[in-house]
């Protein structure tokens, strides 16, 4: 059976005809096989009229275990697998296109891209996060936290040339959450003297253990944080502008709500 489930982000279908535009998803099982779905043309169940999914072709048996991934665009997606060495593979072939390598030194745990898939974040067990131009050239890095970054999350608003500074958010196993100042201006070449140092605008201590899981709402206002405190917390994010610093007192994560059960 299926163990993962990830769809296309909706902007990266924006401007294509409806035939092309409709989402794809993206299917992980536990034998570590990749499956492309896609709803199949004028097929529909006979007691729901609901339409079916059908199977595209499927990567099977060679990918190791499967850590994170995320659809680029139609055509592409980036996968971690338990390596240092994340790759993007084409979609429908899958076969490996580029690889963004030569920048972490331990096996990267999560990743995500932007909104246009021009820009990837990783993060891992040597405890720093990474952003990429989807040409494999490593841009920027952060470092600050103490224990492996579990979670990360980009924000969902356009990042454009005209767009100024965006931030990602990462979460680990030191239990701390932090939103980092992504640079407008990044340099081009990958040589490891000309890499930007990721800035961290604010760090909280979120949860009493390690955090799994971050997302992002779709206007980048509201944060929400998964842990293995059995807790998830919902926090105020507010706006990245040039007058926030590390001390300053409107750039701070706020608490929102707390919900409790598991």
């Amino acid at each position: 059976g299926y163990t993962s489930l990830f769809r296309s982000h909706p902007s990266n279908t924006a401007g294509l005809n409806h035939t092309a535009s409709i989402e794809s998803l993206i299917a992980v099982d536990a034998q570590q096989g990749i499956h492309h779905l896609s709803p199949a043309t004028n097929t529909t169940t006979s007691t729901t009229n609901k339409s079916l999914l059908r199977t595209l072709p499927t990567i099977l048996g060679n990918l190791d275990e499967i850590l994170h991934l995320r659809i680029l665009s139609p055509t592409a997606l980036v996968l971690a697998t338990n390596s240092s060495t994340a790759r993007i593979l084409s979609i429908p072939s899958f076969t490996c296109t580029t690889l963004l390598e030569n920048g972490h030194t331990d096996t990267i745990l999560c990743l995500d891209a932007t909104a246009d898939g021009n820009f990837i974040a990783t993060a891992g067990k040597d405890n720093t996060v990474r952003v990429w131009r989807s040409d494999g050239t490593c841009v920027a890095v952060g470092r600050g936290h103490v224990e492996a970054i579990g979670a990360l999350s980009i924000q969902n608003s356009a990042v454009t040339t005209n767009s100024g500074d965006w931030f990602v958010m990462t979460g680990s196993r030191d239990k701390t959450i932090k939103k980092w100042r992504v640079p407008k201006h990044l340099p081009h070449d990958g040589d490891s003297d000309n890499i930007a140092e990721l800035e961290v605008v604010t760090s909280v201590r979120a949860h009493e253990k390690d955090i799994n899981v971050l997302s992002i709402s779709p206007n980048d206002t509201i944060i929400a944080s998964a842990s293995q405190d059995r807790t998830i917390k919902l926090w105020n994010n507010p706006t990245l502008s040039k007058s926030n610093n590390n001390t300053s007192s409107n750039s701070s994560l706020t608490p929102r709500a707390i919900l409790k059960g598991h």
